[in-house]
């Protein structure tokens, strides 16, 4: 189990959604052998002076949550609509930190399983 947490919500809709993750790399391993690097936060997400970690299984779901608000932030540039923002908010320790969603989508490009 993480000791950090990934919140990524969209102001728009005031959806929210929550990934676990590490403040360090940390490999799972049983008897010293690792069965399955999917389980491993090996993923790393920088944000301001911090690192955090994220598993490989959730890199695919990361990216759609935060690409909502990126689309309809195209349509709305269209219409001359405000455009909304999707903010990425990391607590690790206490402390929380923010990212823009094009950051987060630029350091997790071909990461996942469908990218």
């Amino acid at each position: 189990m993480g000791d950090a947490s990934l919140s990524i919500t969209n102001s728009r809709s005031g959806a929210t959604s929550t990934f676990e993750a590490n403040s360090s790399a940390l490999e799972t391993t049983t008897l010293g052998f690792n069965f399955s690097s999917a389980n491993d936060y090996s993923v790393p997400l920088n944000v301001g002076d911090r690192t955090v970690y994220l598993r490989p299984d959730q890199i695919d779901a990361i990216r759609m949550a935060t690409s909502g608000a990126g689309s309809r932030g195209d349509i709305n540039m269209e219409t001359g609509e405000p455009i909304p923002q999707s903010t990425v908010t990391i607590s690790v320790d206490g402390y929380s930190y923010h990212l823009n969603t094009q950051d987060v989508h630029n350091q997790l490009e071909g990461r996942g399983g469908l990218t």
